[in-house]
């Protein structure tokens, strides 16, 4: 379901460049769930994470759409999110794709994205614009799915080990 692509009434700078920011977020992950698919070998927890990748793009866009009159983010993603990828990568490299591990540093992005949803979403609640509220809202329920979805497929990895 996407947004209306005008910028919706009553959007303050500062929302519209919190708003920006969850889009670099959201991009982070996309490129940080495509990268942790090519480097798992666990071909069901890849999969997983090329369909996280598509529903976190699909996030970026509609909240592109909230802020079309703002500064427009960049496809590039943020220098954390590069860091946390490199980081991602060499830990990743020493333990040879272990998903247990990969699932670690996907479940810590996670928390990442988690926090600024809930910062914007305070911020937002009792806002004139409330549509924008209701899209952070359902979007956050996204977040909070697939980090539960991580964080249980990372405990059973745990206990096999």
């Amino acid at each position: 379901m996407a947004l209306h692509t005008q910028t919706m009434p009553g959007l303050d700078h500062r929302t519209i460049e919190k708003i920006n920011d969850l889009v670099q977020l959201n991009l982070d992950c996309v490129k940080g769930f495509n990268d942790g698919a090519d480097r798992i070998d666990d071909a069901g927890v890849a999969s997983l994470f090329r369909e996280l990748a598509v529903e976190r793009q699909s996030q970026a866009d509609e909240l592109r759409s909230v802020a079309a009159r703002g500064r427009v983010p960049e496809d590039s993603g943020s220098a954390i999110g590069t860091m946390h990828r490199l980081w991602m990568d060499f830990r990743a490299a020493i333990n040879a794709g272990d998903a247990y591990v990969i699932l670690i540093e996907c479940e810590r992005g996670e928390d990442r994205i988690k926090e600024a949803y809930q910062e914007l979403l305070d911020e937002t609640h009792g806002a004139p614009d409330t549509h924008l509220h209701e899209v952070l809202m359902r979007q956050y329920e996204q977040v909070l799915a697939a980090h539960d979805r991580i964080r249980r497929l990372r405990d059973a990895l745990k206990q096999q080990r």
